[in-house]
């Protein structure tokens, strides 16, 4: 293998890191957009509902709370729960798996 060679990979794993980063902060700063949306148009489905005379036998925002917090909670999951495996997370699994 020549040194060429070594140094086109390095490069190409950076440039696949970086792009991969990206996509996480991306995907974090859009989470944090769609959590603000949330908070605030929630915020004022509550508030008409409770000017509107706060009907508890007609809880509607509590559907649309919750259907869009689902979808909410499934993005944050993505945007900080997932990445790569660690070898240390690898390690602690198989200990657990051993203890019990």
């Amino acid at each position: 293998m020549e040194s060429g060679d070594a140094g086109s990979t390095s490069v190409q794993r950076e440039e696949s890191l970086r792009e991969r980063a990206v996509e996480r902060i991306e995907r974090k700063q859009k989470f944090l957009r769609d959590l603000v949306l949330y908070l605030l148009v929630n915020a004022g489905l509550w508030a008409f509902w409770a000017y509107e005379g706060a009907d508890t036998s007609d809880l509607w925002p509590a559907l649309v709370s919750g259907i869009w917090g689902i979808f909410l909670a499934h993005d944050a999951f993505r945007a900080y729960g997932e990445g790569p495996i660690s070898e240390q997370q690898i390690e602690e699994e198989m200990r657990r798996m051993r203890a019990g």
